[in-house]
């Protein structure tokens, strides 16, 4: 895998393409990270939110063009394990979780997270580009909002 990437250099190409496909969201920068540069970024440009979901606060929530909620977690290429559970309880308070890590890193645990009905957003930060990967039961909860 190489170089470490940091969570701001998913998180801030994440935001922006959610934005240019004209999700509603909200992120939640903790305090201690909003001197970081990047988050600094994300809090001023980005309303916040301080909602739990479980006893995790996850870092993006919104809603989809059909009014769903979705939430995701924000990794960059460490901690992905953690990042899985914590986006399984995701499950629990929203339509759609997703998990979002540095590309190559999120493929390496992207079978598992897609058997467990989790979303993924893979982030090239070389490009800025984001490949999305969405579990079939994603496909049948838009089939049965649309009935």
């Amino acid at each position: 895998m190489g170089s470490s990437t940091a969570e701001s250099e998913v998180f801030i190409p994440l935001a922006e393409w959610l934005d240019n496909q004209g999700y509603q969201f909200f992120v939640h920068v903790p305090n201690a990270h909003r001197s970081v540069e990047g988050y600094a970024r994300l809090y001023e440009r980005y309303p916040s939110h301080t909602i739990t979901i479980g006893s995790y606060r996850p870092d993006v929530v919104g809603f989809t063009p059909s009014n769903r909620v979705f939430a995701v977690e924000v990794k960059g290429t460490e901690s992905l394990r953690k990042g899985l559970g914590q986006t399984l309880c995701y499950l629990r308070g929203a339509d759609y979780a997703y998990l979002a890590a540095e590309e190559t890193a999120i493929k390496q645990i992207q079978d598992v997270a897609i058997s467990k009905g989790i979303g993924t957003f893979g982030v090239n930060q070389d490009t800025q580009s984001v490949v999305q990967d969405h579990p079939s039961s994603s496909e049948m909860k838009d089939l049965l909002w649309l009935w």
